[in-house]
């Protein structure tokens, strides 16, 4: 690339570095995005009371160590999600504290407040 560019070293070195950002910063954004927009769905389906989960397939419960009580957990949620939501309580609650510790200041994603520089 350098020679392409007349031998200017840092322009090559900058064109790159900018590229390895691009191909990293891309894709990072696009799955963030599918992420929270399918984490959206799922809560407008909860709270509308519309939320299917289908039964494990047959092969999860021969998966080592953690097949049998996931299909457990999986088989209760898709049958009676409430009853799987209210055994789940106290795991749940524990992350949500281990969540919050993380970002003691409470505010974790606030893209309009960041974009208008009101922090």
């Amino acid at each position: 690339m350098q020679t392409g560019l007349g031998g200017r070293r840092i322009t090559a070195a900058v064109l790159v570095t900018l590229l390895m950002l691009v191909l990293l910063v891309v894709p990072s954004v696009l799955l963030g995005d599918s992420l929270a927009s399918g984490a959206r769905r799922v809560v407008d389906s909860f709270q509308r009371g519309e939320l299917q989960i289908p039964p494990p397939p047959v092969s999860v419960a021969g998966w080592p160590l953690i097949g049998e009580p996931l299909a457990k957990a999986w088989t209760l949620a898709s049958e009676n999600l409430e009853e799987a939501l209210r055994q789940a309580s106290p795991l749940l609650k524990g992350f949500g504290r281990w969540l919050l510790s993380a970002n003691p200041s409470g505010r974790f994603l606030e893209p309009s407040s960041q974009l208008s520089g009101n922090l």
